[in-house]
């Protein structure tokens, strides 16, 4: 006869070498995407955040949800470092001035425009394109024009790739104030081109 005798302890230590291959492979995937502050950090303490996350991933996905989590690229990171690296950043200018504006747009002769269709897949007319990282470049604002601009060149039936660095060109811009041109520049545009 033969006697298996398996305590507590043991069964945590398979559980942990499981956790420790995973963030191995995890660390393949994303070991150098963490940013610059992060990388130079004790993998240790990094592995005891990554493991609580993942914990929290697997305990969430056991609960059946309609969606799953998984351990992307910010798993090894606390809600703070997250919070800190990627929502801290101060926005620029006054926002409230171009809502006001929006507010105050003439919409003319909206009898005349054919009424939407009931649905669009995008995806179909070409108009989603890749999804871009912004990483921590503070530029994530800037995207708000970028999907305006891209919309209008859709509707007059041109497909454009906007780049990273056209971007980072608007970031330049809107720092130092010229967002409203910009945003009244591709009105008159799109009026014109329209016409």
């Amino acid at each position: 006869m033969t006697t298996v005798v398996c305590s507590s302890s043991s069964n945590i230590t398979i559980k942990e070498t499981t956790l420790e291959d995973r963030y191995k492979k995890w660390l393949g995937r994303y070991g150098n995407l963490r940013p610059s502050n992060m990388r130079n950090m004790d993998l240790k303490s990094r592995f005891e955040i990554y493991k609580h996350n993942v914990q929290f991933i697997d305990k969430f996905n056991s609960e059946n949800h309609s969606f799953t989590l998984i351990d992307n690229q910010f798993a090894d990171m606390t809600n703070e470092e997250f919070k800190a690296t990627y929502l801290n950043h101060e926005m620029v200018g006054n926002h409230t001035q171009y809502c006001e504006e929006g507010r105050n747009m003439n919409y003319t002769n909206i009898s005349q425009v054919p009424p939407p269709p009931i649905s669009i897949d995008w995806r179909n007319t070409g108009a989603v394109g890749l999804v871009k990282d912004q990483s921590t470049c503070c530029s994530c604002w800037s995207l708000i024009p970028l999907g305006k601009i891209r919309v209008v060149i859709m509707v007059i039936g041109i497909l454009l790739s906007l780049v990273l660095f056209l971007r980072v060109g608007l970031l330049w811009l809107l720092r130092v104030g010229l967002l409203v041109f910009l945003v009244l520049y591709f009105k008159v545009k799109f009026v014109f081109i329209k016409k």
